[in-house]
């Protein structure tokens, strides 16, 4: 097919005449011509005959691809052109006009008026044919999905018009409506429309409001206060419309419906409402109460109360006296409501009980309290609870037993119920659940008369109250019957017979069956526990009682006394336990005031805590439980822990030593040793004697170590270990393993221990001290100073000093000979016979030792066979014992060999010593590492802390320093210096090496030379204290006498200062940094203050003139030296004052003297145990 139309133009054809050449823009031309002369002959400027069949022409599904164009143009053109008429016969786009079929017209017909305003329909004069043509311009066709659409936009975005249509429109809509949809199409539709007239010239939605058909053939008077509507019975006429509504929820109008309106209409409470609506409500379900179908939910119907307040039936009451009066129940309690009066108006008296009978029936209404809430079976309700608290028991007993089924009764209600007390037997009101039926057969079973008249319900007829085991009455003996007969004989005045008591025990423990029971005889006081005197005994919980106690607790009666063939009761069944730690720990916080108790109660708590140790023992500290005495009281006094007067011996030569000074724990040695390790829990380790003791050596002459009379005492140490107690073996060998003895020329020990500020001396040891200390490791170590006189190869060793290994050791007082010929002898075989004449025998030496061999050499012991690493505090699991290193034969030797133990790895500089020939090693960071004052100083490295006499230890614990009172601790060696020496001393010549050791011990005492020091010297010595410290009060005036901490202060009539030997001379806590911003001009200073240890070295001559520094000196400015590294909290100087007595006295500082020494500022040089030091700088 070509076009519809017929087409002259003067195309150029193709050679063969038989085609357009496609490819001539002249043909090309041609064709836009022909589609504008198509568009300017249609539409308006058709012919009338053409008018409304041009549309026929249309080019439709042309073939010729030459042609093919046309189509498309002429289509696309006319479709932008108002070339269709309209119904309204003007012109419009074809888009814009739609064809409505007949069936959506009002009157059926195709030029029949349409059913929405909003349409635009083409003119019906285009016909049938030309419809498919319309449609290739773009002209719609109304479908049953547009018009459902159009319909849904009028009813809901313009409602009223809606309602305002005519009445054909609206038969119309509904026919077309139910003819040509299905019904779930139209509910979609109107679901939500007000579509649907009603009498009262209203619109409404099925959905939102109930709307019945009216019915002539029924007489219903509908109750006022209903939303129940009926349709315009004009509307309901039309079939199609009554269809519609159908469709729409609209249904018939009976009884049901109306009841169904009411039980809606109370559901949802909406609209107003009056009493006298529900009330209608009520009257209008109980006139249709035969046609009201019994499965209509009458529990969602509102009742109005006496209060005019809205409640539901279930919670209302009828007084009805043919049933119960209620008022003799519920007098005074508000909270019972009754229905409103209104509710029994016009009824007449014979339908009065049809009417209670129905409401009671049908809403729950009530005429009886209410037991349980409906829906809720395990809770008793509020009404019933007042009844229970305000009526007599007898009262609310008849009623639950007149009234009331129990067979719907839960465990909770039961239980509540049985709860409520009862008059019992003995008038006492008691719980109903823990009572008894008063038969024969039960009170046959009362061990004692009236015994159980408290268990006993007071009720008549007992048979009739059988039901009442449901709520816990019992008619039969159990666990509880004979508790309860326990109970009362509590409350009894008098003793109970112990025969009987015993059987009611017995019976007990043969009805216990559950751990509850159990439980609950744990948690009263059951247990009767008589008294010592005439007066009656006491009842006790269980978790009071103990089953077995020592004697020493008073307060505890143990059963196993009382109740001896008991035991599978109280102990088995029960857990009585025995007396643990707790209970010594309770008695204890008692106070008792008996010494011996007291003791014995600690032996006791010891003991325990052996087993089981309680770290939370510290609170017994502060308590008044420590018997303590003086050997100048006859009785002791108790106190508390925290009282700082006493002390606990815990050394038996420490116990003389302050016997007479201080407060003694009032415990035997052998007691205390045993109890260390509960002291230490009770927080009291630094109440022991060996820990607070302090000493203070005072030497005359320079104590120097005596590697002779170390090598025999090494030598008799195992044989010194198997005279001595078993106890003190392991801490000997402590001591022992770590022995160094000093010769000095005279030496005094005073022992004191500090009770606040106070230091409080014991007895002075002088002649051979021994000073018992702890080392770096945590062990202990011995330092025995000898004097020379005694060192004397004839008197050596002294009476003194086996008198002190026997004290120390607690050795036998009769074996201290034995240990003088130990000491004497070194032959092995008289060794052996001195000990076997003294009963010590090979095998009974238990010392632990990982190589027994070194130390007994090539005797044979059996293995240890006692345990004592709890008997001292510094006994060690583990003892290593080995032989002692080879010893040098001269002071001089010691003395260079203990320097260069000294040396560490990694030396930074070696100081050089002038004409000794030997080197001191040190790092240049080998100084003490010093916390903050107040805190424990500690030793970085402990070989640098060692001394040239045994490194002797002395912890100052209270000692003012600077401005105010601080507390400094810190480890240092005993030092003695010297303030002036004579220039023309010449130095002491060593003696070559002895081989015997009576020789070699004859040539050390005869090397012990000291120079003397002089009146002179201690002018001096004062005179250069006294400048230095008028010197810094000058840089600092809050310093005070305090930081003078020489005994040389008391000669300038200060305050004494004790531990001389343990400070230098002054000891500066630099807080403002006066004295430091002197001494290290322009250097950076540390954040927090500078301890400056300041030893004042004074001469009459001048600067350069030599003075002394003794050894512990030396090795104090070693390990404080610091070299070039930032400046410490520590700084040891050294203030040369000279030019004494000059009247211009001057000072030069050595800040880090060992320093000065690596540099050769300043030289030292050995003198008979100190170095004569000299200044070379100007």
């Amino acid at each position: 097919m070509l076009t519809q139309f017929m087409i002259q133009a003067d195309f150029l054809l193709v050679a063969s005449r038989e085609g357009i050449d496609q490819s001539k823009e002249w043909n090309k031309c041609i064709l836009r011509g022909i589609v504008e002369a198509f568009v300017t002959a249609v539409g308006p400027s058709v012919k009338p005959s053409l008018k409304y069949l041009w549309p026929l022409f249309l080019p439709q599904d042309v073939n010729d691809s030459f042609l093919k164009p046309l189509e498309t143009e002429i289509l696309q053109t006319l479709r932008k052109e108002k070339v269709l008429l309209s119904d309204k016969d003007g012109y419009e786009n074809p888009s814009s006009l739609q064809i409505i079929p007949a069936k959506y017209r009002l009157d059926n017909t195709d030029d029949g008026q349409v059913m929405f305003d909003d349409y635009k329909p083409v003119s019906s004069g285009y016909p049938t044919s030309t419809h498919s043509k319309l449609k290739l311009l773009g002209v719609q066709t109304e479908t049953r999905e547009k018009f459902l659409e159009k319909l849904k936009n009028v009813v809901t975005k313009n409602g009223s018009v809606f309602g305002e249509k005519p009445e054909e429109w609206h038969k119309r809509l509904a026919y077309i409506l139910t003819t040509e949809f299905a019904q779930h199409e139209i509910a979609r539709v109107l679901r939500y429309a007000k579509a649907v007239p009603l009498t009262n010239k209203e619109w409404a939605s099925p959905d939102h409001k109930t709307i019945f058909f009216e019915r002539s053939d029924v007489a219903v008077a509908i109750p006022e206060g209903l939303d129940i509507f009926t349709v315009d019975p004009v509307a309901a006429k039309d079939q199609a419309r009554r269809t519609l509504f159908q469709y729409l929820g609209v249904k018939e109008c009976n009884v049901q419906q109306i009841c169904e309106a009411i039980l809606s209409k109370h559901e949802s409470l909406e609209g107003t409402r009056t009493i006298d609506h529900f009330v209608q409500h009520v009257k209008f379900l109980f006139s249709s109460r035969r046609t009201l179908d019994r499965n209509v939910n009458s529990s969602r119907i509102w009742f109005v109360d006496s209060q005019r307040k809205l409640v539901r039936g279930s919670e209302l009451y009828l007084d009805d006296p043919n049933i119960l009066s209620l008022k003799d129940y519920f007098q005074d309690y508000q909270e019972v409501r009754y229905p409103h009066d209104l509710y029994f108006d016009s009824i007449e008296d014979t339908q009065k009980k049809d009417w209670f009978d129905w409401l009671r029936e049908r809403f729950d209404i009530q005429s009886v309290p209410r037991l349980v809430k409906k829906g809720y079976p395990h809770s008793i309700t509020p009404e019933f609870k007042h009844i229970m608290n305000t009526c007599p028991p007898q009262k609310v007993l008849d009623l639950l037993k007149d009234k009331y089924s129990f067979e719907d009764l839960y465990g909770s209600v039961c239980k509540e119920i049985g709860n409520l007390l009862v008059i019992c037997k003995d008038g006492n009101k008691r719980p109903l659940n823990s009572t008894y039926l008063p038969i024969q057969k039960l009170m046959r079973k009362v061990p004692f008369r009236k015994a159980l008249d408290s268990s006993f319900i007071d009720v008549s007829k007992p048979a009739e109250w059988c039901s009442f085991t449901k709520f816990g009455l019992k008619m039969e003996d159990d666990f509880n019957f004979y508790l309860n007969c326990l109970r009362s004989l509590t409350t009894r005045q008098s003793a109970p017979p112990h025969e009987q008591l015993s059987q009611i025990y017995q019976e007990i423990k043969s009805q216990i069956s559950d751990q509850k029971e159990k439980e609950k005889f744990l948690e009263e006081a059951l247990i009767y526990l008589p008294s010592s005197t005439k007066e009656a005994g006491t009842w006790f919980k269980s978790n009071q009682c103990l089953w077995q106690a020592p004697t020493c607790l008073r307060r505890a009666q143990p059963l196993n006394k009382i109740y001896k063939n008991l035991k599978g009761f109280f102990k088995d069944t029960l857990r009585i336990r025995n007396a643990n730690l707790q209970d010594i720990i309770q008695e204890l916080k008692t106070h008792p005031t008996n010494p011996t108790q007291i003791q014995e109660l600690f032996a006791e708590l010891n003991e325990h805590f052996k087993k089981e140790p309680d770290e939370n023992l510290q609170s017994l500290k502060n308590l008044p439980i420590f018997p303590i005495r003086s050997i100048t009281r006859s009785e002791s006094k108790i106190v508390s822990g925290t009282d700082s007067k006493w002390f606990i011996g815990d050394r038996n030569f420490l116990r003389t030593v302050f016997e007479k000074s201080v407060y003694l724990l009032d415990f035997p040695l052998e007691t205390i040793l045993e109890m260390l390790n509960l002291f230490k829990a009770l927080d009291l380790e630094q109440k022991f004697l060996s820990i607070a003791m302090k000493t203070s050596m005072k030497f005359v002459g320079v104590p120097t170590k005596c590697e002779i009379c170390k090598e025999i005492i090494e030598g008799a140490t195992p044989n010194i270990l198997r005279i001595m107690p078993a106890d003190q073996r392991e801490l000997a060998f402590q001591q022992l393993s770590n022995v160094n003895v000093f010769a000095v020329k005279d030496v005094v020990l005073e022992r004191y221990v500090m009770i606040g500020k106070m230091p409080i001396k014991g007895t002075p040891s002088s002649g051979v001290v021994f000073d018992v200390k702890k080392t770096g490791k945590g062990e202990e170590e011995l330092n025995i100073y000898i004097p020379l006189e005694d060192l004397q190869p004839d008197r050596f060793p002294p009476y003194q000093l086996c008198e002190e290994f026997q004290k120390l050791f607690r050795i036998n007082a009769k074996h201290r000979l034995v240990i003088d010929m130990l000491l004497r002898t070194k032959d092995p075989l008289r060794i052996e016979q001195i000990l076997d004449q003294n009963g010590f025998i090979q095998t009974l030496v238990p010392v632990k030792s990982k190589s027994p061999d070194d130390l007994l050499q090539d005797t044979e012991f059996e293995e240890p066979s006692f345990q004592s690493n709890q008997k001292h505090q510094n006994a060690t699991d583990d003892l290593s014992v080995s032989s002692p290193p080879p010893r040098p034969s001269s002071t001089k030797k010691a003395l260079d060999e203990s320097r260069n133990g000294d040396q560490v790895k990694n030396q930074s500089f070696q100081p050089k010593v002038s004409s000794s020939g030997k080197s001191h090693g040190v790092e240049s960071n080998g100084r003490l590492d010093v916390g903050h004052i107040g805190e424990n100083f500690t030793v970085s490295d402990p070989k640098r802390a060692a001394n040239s006499h045994g490194s002797t230890a002395a912890s100052i614990e209270t000692e003012c320093v600077g401005e105010g009172v601080r507390q400094v601790r810190m480890t240092m060696e005993n030092s003695v210096h010297r303030n002036d020496v004579n220039s023309s001393s010449t130095k002491k010549k060593s003696s070559p090496q002895n081989t015997s050791a009576a020789a070699r011990l004859s040539d050390f005492v005869a090397e012990q030379k000291d120079p003397e020091q002089t009146e002179e010297d201690t002018k001096t010595g004062i005179q250069g204290e006294t400048y230095m410290f008028e010197f810094l009060k000058s840089v600092d005036k809050s310093f005070n006498y305090l930081i003078w901490t020489s005994n040389l202060r008391e000669k300038a009539g200060f305050a004494p200062f004790m531990n001389d030997a343990e400070f230098a001379d002054f000891t500066v806590v630099d807080k403002k940094k006066q004295l430091a911003r002197r001494l290290f001009k322009g250097k950076e200073l540390p954040s927090e203050p500078i301890t400056f240890h300041i030893e004042v070295k004074a001469t009459t001559g001048p600067l350069k003139s030599p003075f002394f520094m003794s050894y512990p000196q030396s090795l104090k400015a070693r390990n404080y030296t610091f070299g070039d590294n930032l400046i410490p909290l520590n700084v040891y100087v050294i203030a040369r004052v000279f030019n004494v007595f000059s009247g211009t006295p001057k000072c030069h500082f050595i800040v880090d003297p060992w320093k000065e020494i690596y540099h050769g500022a300043l030289t030292l040089q050995p003198f008979s145990g100190p170095f004569v030091a000299t200044v070379k700088l100007e």
